[in-house]
């Protein structure tokens, strides 16, 4: 007998050994593997479920970030751009519907100023909470 018909010979026989064991399981034991399947599959559908849920989650907390972050762009780029405002030592924050402005400007004017600023980017659902300070400018 040649290579070729030695692993085929061999390979027939393993696949018979195996159909022994397969086909030799009784039915208790049959079913056993059955029930374990079914818990293994089971258990999958579970864990898949919870990840699911899990990646929602995180899509939303990653969606509600890149809201706070477009909000608080808007606000500083609009403070930045007035020419009327020394913008430059004010910090925005924003934490869903509430933005705060803390830092300095150098006159009570120009804190009005960077609060009408912030209201008219922001509109009525978001809440402002000011903490500016007025530092006059050292010469």
């Amino acid at each position: 007998m040649n290579k070729s018909g030695i692993n085929a010979a061999a390979m027939f026989a393993a696949a018979g050994i195996g159909l022994l064991f397969i086909g030799g399981c009784t039915p208790e034991a049959r079913q056993d593997y059955s029930a374990a399947g079914d818990k293994a599959t089971q258990a999958m559908k579970e864990d898949a479920a919870v990840t699911g849920k899990v990646l929602q989650q995180d899509a939303a907390k990653l969606s509600v970030s890149a809201k706070n972050a477009t909000t608080t762009g808007q606000v500083k780029s609009a403070l930045l751009a007035a020419k009327d405002l020394d913008a430059s030592n004010i910090n925005i924050d924003t934490d869903g519907n509430t933005v705060t402005m803390k830092g300095t400007v150098p006159t009570a004017e120009e804190k009005h100023r960077a609060v009408d600023i912030a209201k008219q980017q922001l509109g009525p659902n978001y809440k402002l909470n000011v903490e500016l300070g007025v530092a006059p400018k050292k010469s």
